[in-house]
């Protein structure tokens, strides 16, 4: 088992995509270090959708824990939160927005999820998680 997928030993690094392929549909693209043996996660989400500015490109540092689900084909559940600021014209002023995910996964990093994000105006929720390269 390589030790990008391996759910137990050590430290890796993930990246991915949350959401759905639908024309103007917001997705939540992730990079993200996950160490199984204290059940954390952190790293950055970045949240694309084709809309007017400031809403369409959103960078967030997140944390997060990881846990065993128990249950097949779901064997891992993650959730990630972090704020960010976000501004709003005319006059730009930055308001601290909250930033929340859930994913119920297999061990390829692949399963359903959601997320939210604008203080809870925008929620998204049962769209699937896919596994990505991290070198772009």
């Amino acid at each position: 088992m390589s030790k990008e997928t391996n759910p137990i030993i050590g430290t890796y690094q993930v990246c991915g995509t949350l959401g759905n392929a639908k024309p103007g549909a917001p997705i939540m693209h992730f990079n993200l270090l996950v160490t199984p043996s204290t059940h954390s996660v952190t790293g950055v989400v970045h949240i694309t959708q084709a809309i007017a500015p400031p809403n369409g490109d959103i960078s967030i540092q997140v944390t997060g824990k990881i846990f065993g689900a128990g249950i097949t084909p779901v064997t891992q559940l993650v959730s990630l939160q972090g704020t960010y600021g976000q501004g709003y014209p005319p006059s730009m002023v930055i308001v601290q927005e909250h930033f929340t995910a859930h994913m119920a996964i297999n061990n390829a990093w692949e399963g359903n999820g959601g997320f939210e994000y604008g203080n809870g105006v925008h929620h998204i929720e049962n769209v699937p998680v896919k596994k990505g390269d991290c070198g772009k």
